[in-house]
């Protein structure tokens, strides 16, 4: 056969590979994806690897995809990249628009203003197709469970595509020109490209699949995202388009079993993975690889073997409506549960897949297939012209939501800025007592009585609340580890007097107050803190596993005998009021509590320094942020309740003081008054988390946190 012959027997063979325009089991492997997808998200225990779905899309991407750059170059000997990207966004803006718009606009109207402004970030990732960079860079973890998703987090995998094929047609672009400049139009040299295309692509699939194993080992939540360590599972559809003759070649009998073994693969991955699973890495290849089996074995005939059950009507019709389901799944899902709240579970996940298959189909027909097919997107440059309008689209949607968002937060410092104190009803009214700290309570649980708007603005950013905590400088402090930290003095350093705070967590978010008091009165500050153990003589139980926590011992040990050593004026003792779950035994008595008090105290007493026990703030019965960040957040619901719990804990230590001989101080009325604790106050935050106060109002109140106590 010659050269001219076996050029056109191979340019013969690729055509048959891409005769039929639509295969129904390729359209079935998209409803297969998508469904485990869905599966995943939709909460099915059994199928604890949904995920690998996306993986089957990266195959198919790639596959179809080249398929199509392939025939353009035995059409013409060349590849136009700007046809490339006009079809491409024909394809995947104008829905992908849609979706981002809507989600951006619901969250500014249903969601927490802080809420809504970390998701109108990440839209604007989403919508430069940079999606998987953003969630990597910020160290979102796929499959953390108990954070806040975004709804468009589901975007890092178009993401993934989209750089991919910003580097893949302009490769193979630049690689047909440079051998036809060499060798001219010859026949057969769109056929040689093909070659030479593979060559790089088997090397860009090796170099990609090491990076991935690399990086799923030293860094799991980043590689998840990444698109080096994803490449190769493109690339694997992308040298299955490539080598199109070969793959007919593919005896016959074998075609059946390897449909069965390939969805036996998808499905094994399915079954078998969990979030516990690495991933991609080598675990990758169990899916990808069954994807490409199954798109080899149905090269010839699309209905061989378990391809026939692909070709069934209705999942190709969601192979179909896939893109859209994918896009629209995951917002319904994530932000539908809150209006299914207290239906059975499995009712509600029916219930929002239903609304994401109807809204994806009306997608499909309304949106995406009369930009695909209407020939008024044909010309080139009209589908080049889709990509600056979705994006310029998508950043309106944003900033309408940030118009709205800025209305409502003005409103809300408008109306709290009307208030008038005598609205509220006389009998509804706190005393005042000319107290500074205790007026500004009064003011806020007056504002409660009627339910005012929350004050804003508010002197911290909501966004960051949580960051707005007591820190201490690297190895000043000690983590549930460790059983001692180096001694870092603060306030007046290297005064005569000196005052020894000694703790947890509870004990160090007053240290703001007791430094900056040192500070101006001149006295030193030593804290002994170690986080999540209390120094009570109690044992105490390893959060993470139950078993004894003896490094909490091993610390109260230590801490005695720094205070021996440091000579105090004054030691301040302080532990939160009940230990969390799973610190202490199941069978916590209180009585034990206040025993472990008494004998903490004593101990430090016998050192013969001046000794105070401390008593804890009363606890939150909802996390400050979700409150004020709501809306329509009144005074009325962001007033919590004194926690009993904390009231009995404080009065089980005013007894403990009193049988060790030392003295005792009530900080609870520095954020609490009359048993409620409003959580703003003079416009300011006062507690950052259910548990413990902001630097913020912890600085404000340190004058009267001072006086409290009886400082050098």
């Amino acid at each position: 056969m010659s050269r001219v012959e076996s050029s056109e027997s191979k340019l013969s063979a690729t055509t048959r590979t891409r005769a039929r325009t639509t295969r129904r089991d390729i359209q079935g492997l998209r409803a297969v994806a998508v469904g485990l997808v869905v599966a995943d998200h939709a909460d099915i225990g059994w199928l604890g690897g949904g995920f690998v779905g996306v993986d089957v899309f990266f195959v198919l991407s790639g596959f179809l995809i080249t398929q199509l750059l392939v025939r353009e170059l035995h059409r013409s000997d060349r590849v136009s990249v700007a046809a490339f990207y006009a079809r491409r966004a024909r394809r995947i803006l104008p829905a992908a628009c849609l979706v981002l718009g809507v989600v951006a606009i619901y969250a500014a109207y249903q969601l927490l203003v802080t809420r809504a402004a970390d998701i109108g970030v990440d839209v604007l990732w989403a919508a430069l197709f940079l999606a998987n960079v953003h969630f990597a860079a910020v160290e979102t973890d796929y499959f953390a469970a108990g954070t806040p998703a975004s709804p468009v987090q589901h975007f890092w995998s178009l993401a993934v595509e989209e750089q991919f094929y910003l580097v893949w047609p302009a490769a193979l672009a630049l690689l047909a020109w440079s051998i036809r400049r060499h060798r001219g139009s010859t026949t057969g040299s769109a056929t040689y490209v093909v070659r030479q295309a593979t060559l790089l692509v088997a090397v860009i699939w090796v170099l990609s699949l090491a990076w991935s194993v690399i990086d799923t080992a030293t860094d799991p939540a980043a590689a998840y995202f990444s698109t080096p360590a994803r490449a190769w599972e493109l690339a694997t559809g992308a040298l299955l388009a490539l080598a199109g003759p070969a793959v007919l070649r593919i005896p016959v009998r074998w075609r059946p079993v390897l449909t069965f073994a390939g969805l036996g693969a998808i499905a094994v991955a399915a079954l078998a993975f969990d979030p516990k699973t690495p991933f991609p890495g080598w675990a990758a290849l169990l899916p990808v690889l069954g994807t490409a089996a199954v798109l080899a074995a149905g090269a010839e005939r699309d209905d061989v073997g378990a391809a026939r059950w692909l070709g069934w009507r209705p999942v190709t019709w969601i192979g179909d409506i896939s893109y859209s389901l994918y896009l629209w799944h995951w917002p319904v899902l994530l932000l539908g549960r809150s209006h299914v709240a207290g239906w059975p579970p499995w009712a509600a996940s029916v219930a929002l897949v239903a609304i994401s298959v109807a809204l994806a189909a009306l997608s499909y027909y309304v949106v995406e297939t009369p930009f695909r097919r209407r020939r008024f997107w044909t010309p080139t440059w009209r589908g080049l012209l889709l990509w600056p309008v979705a994006v310029g689209l998508a950043f309106g949607s944003v900033q309408v939501a940030g118009w709205h968002e800025h209305d409502t937060l003005q409103a809300r410092a408008d109306a709290a800025a009307s208030f008038d104190a005598d609205s509220v009803p006389e009998a509804l009214r706190t005393v005042r007592t000319g107290e500074q700290i205790h007026d500004e309570l009064a003011e806020s649980l007056d504002r409660a009585a009627v339910a005012a708007p929350v004050p804003f603005p508010l002197a911290q950013d909501l966004t960051e609340l949580g960051n707005d905590h007591a820190v201490t400088a690297p190895g000043c402090a000690a983590d549930p580890a460790e059983s001692s930290h180096d001694v870092c003095p603060e306030g007046e350093e290297g005064a005569d007097a000196r005052v020894v705070l000694f703790g947890d967590s509870h004990a160090q978010m007053w240290l703001p107050a007791l430094a900056a008091l040192g500070k101006r009165d001149g006295f030193e500050v030593d804290p002994l803190l170690k986080w999540g153990c209390s120094p009570l003589a109690i044992l105490q139980y390893d959060e993470r596993g139950g078993s004894e926590f003896t490094a909490c011992e091993d610390f109260r040990t230590w801490a005695l005998g720094q205070i021996s050593q440091l000579h105090p004026d004054l030691v301040i003792v302080s532990s939160r009021a009940y230990p969390p779950d799973l610190l202490l035994s199941e069978h916590f008595d209180p009585a034990e509590w206040q025993q472990a008090a008494t004998e903490t105290m004593r101990d430090v007493a016998a050192l013969g320094f001046p000794t105070v026990l401390m008593g804890d703030v009363s606890h939150l019965e909802h996390q400050p942020t979700r409150c004020l960040a709501k809306p329509d957040a009144t005074m009325a619901a962001c007033t919590s309740a004194a926690d009993p719990r904390v009231l009995s804990t404080n009065g089980a230590f005013v007894r403990a003081a009193a049988a060790a001989g030392t003295g005792y101080v009530d900080v609870n009325g520095l954020a609490c008054l009359d048993n409620r604790c409003p959580m703003v106050a003079d416009h300011i935050a006062v507690y950052r988390d259910k548990q413990h106060l902001s630097v913020t109002w912890v600085l404000h109140v340190a004058d009267a946190f001072g006086r409290l106590f009886a400082l050098p």
